[in-house]
């Protein structure tokens, strides 16, 4: 008992170390100076279609305003507005994190901007909300700064919103550089919290660690950090499709879905490791290129993947909707310079045990 004592304090010391330093460095970026860059390494083509999957229903206050920042959308639990290391999810007691976090991921802005681009209310509306968001969620404060991937997620939907929006952000000065200071406290916290399990294992989160970090990097280039970011970030990606992806082209995880959410990880991060001037290896290029094959021969046209594997209905950027297919089409030829071939109507796969067969 007294052991586990000792052992619980050192853990607690090391962690309130850990916060206060990077809490240090959030307050030195106030007086950075920093502006956010465009990130449009996306194909025009590419955003149209993501631009169609939006709607009205895409943005519903009760669902991502204010009201549900922190808050458990089913059980109506707030999480505590406490430093993040030292809140712990106990998972059977009736609530649960991914609402607050899906609120709090401004994935809706990603795709309305895309569908309109020129609207001064939609973006109005989004400006009011990013801002009123890192207002009110200290960098390393609440649940939604306890997930590295959600950390990830969000700064990329941030940063790709601000993208699609540039011509309107472009003239409110005060919003890029409060969109700029939070970008830099995501890259910082991913960067200082990479999620590799002992033994160096990688997952589908790390890859997306890295590459979030990546698109904040790119979204800096000013901030000192922003070089070895785009570095640890292009290094971390390399390792982790040669840990997680067969030559096949399914992830070690088993699960059809997660391979497509890696697939999208992957790709994005193969565009943006060329934008940062830093292009993906011939082995990422192939093992990629395997991930592409293995997705468009099971998905069919409106975006359904066979539930093999576990699936928490997770998306990066591309939905899976019925322009998945047209839309990975469009990332695969921004990679390869060529549209993806036909998919055979027969294919045995004999790494994954996995067979597709289209009539």
């Amino acid at each position: 008992m007294i052991t586990r004592k000792i052992r619980g304090g050192i853990r607690y010391a090391r962690e309130t170390f850990r916060w206060l330093s990077f809490r240090r460095f959030c307050r030195a970026v106030r007086s950075s100076g920093v502006r956010l860059s465009r990130l449009d390494y996306l194909p025009e083509s590419y955003l149209a279609l993501l631009g169609e999957t939006s709607g009205p229903v895409d943005f519903d206050p009760s669902r991502f305003g204010p009201s549900s920042w922190g808050k458990d959308a089913v059980s109506g639990h707030r999480f505590p507005r406490i430093p993040s290391p030292f809140i712990r999810l106990e998972y059977g007691r009736g609530f649960d994190p991914k609402s607050p976090w899906e609120a709090s991921s401004f994935q809706w802005a990603v795709r309305k901007s895309a569908s309109a681009p020129e609207d001064r209310v939609e973006f109005g509306r989004w400006a009011a909300l990013a801002s009123g968001w890192i207002a009110w969620n200290p960098a390393g404060v609440g649940i939604d700064w306890l997930s590295p991937m959600e950390c990830s997620r969000r700064a990329v939907n941030l940063s790709l919103a601000a993208s699609s929006w540039w011509p309107l952000l472009q003239t409110d000065d005060s919003l890029n550089a409060i969109l700029a200071r939070s970008i830099i406290e995501h890259a910082e916290f991913i960067s200082r919290n990479p999620e590799v399990k002992p033994g160096g294992l990688t997952t589908n989160h790390t890859t997306a660690n890295y590459c979030g970090l990546l698109a904040c990097a790119l979204s800096v280039p000013g901030f000192h950090r922003s070089s070895s970011w785009v570095h640890q970030a292009s290094e971390g990606l390399e390792s982790c499709i040669a840990r997680q992806v067969g030559r096949e082209g399914m992830s070690f995880e088993g699960s059809i879905p997660y391979s497509f959410l890696v697939l999208d990880i992957f790709a994005h991060g193969a565009l943006l490791m060329h934008r940062a001037g830093i292009p993906p290896s011939s082995e990422y290029l192939g093992l990629l290129r395997g991930l592409f094959d293995f997705i468009l021969d099971v998905a069919d046209s409106k975006g359904n993947l066979p539930q093999v594997g576990d699936d928490d209905s997770g998306e990066w950027v591309t939905p899976r909707s019925s322009g998945m297919v047209p839309m990975l089409a469009c990332l695969y030829e921004a990679i390869y310079g060529v549209r993806p071939g036909p998919v055979p109507a027969f294919r045995i796969r004999g790494e994954s045990g996995i067979v597709s067969i289209r009539r």
